[in-house]
């Protein structure tokens, strides 16, 4: 495998569809939660929460918006693994992470009417962007 492998598309022909392969993606750290079982709010988790106030503390945001959670609502911030790139013709483009909501294990569907807005709002702006 090449040193520095870089993301390309190719034709899924299992699927009938184009695929994304990002053997970079690979880095990524694995180390999720099993969410097969509910977990209530608040509830202390395994390991480090990535997206918690603590955590994002010193990660640049592209977007922060404020509302009834504090520090921020909602938060944009670039993706550390990503899929594509801007210097990469085969596979161009950015990806981000919409962090819904700094309180861990709440399900968008669990969301306030007024954090909802908020992000549909971060959406619409970094669509605009």
């Amino acid at each position: 495998m090449a040193k520095n492998p870089q993301s390309e598309i190719r034709q899924s022909y299992v699927h009938n569809r184009m695929v994304i392969i990002a053997p970079k993606r690979g880095t990524r750290p694995h180390n999720v939660a099993d969410t097969s079982e509910k977990v209530d709010v608040g509830q202390k988790a395994d390991g480090p929460d990535p997206f918690s106030v603590e955590s994002q503390k010193n990660v640049k945001a592209l977007l922060t918006l404020h509302g009834p959670e504090k520090p921020w609502s909602v938060k944009v911030i670039r993706n550390l693994f990503p899929a594509v790139s801007l210097d990469n013709p085969n596979v161009y483009g950015t990806q981000e992470v919409v962090v819904e909501t700094p309180r861990r294990h709440v399900d968008l569907a669990d969301l306030s009417l007024p954090q909802m807005e908020k992000v549909l709002e971060a959406y619409q702006l970094r669509t605009k962007a």
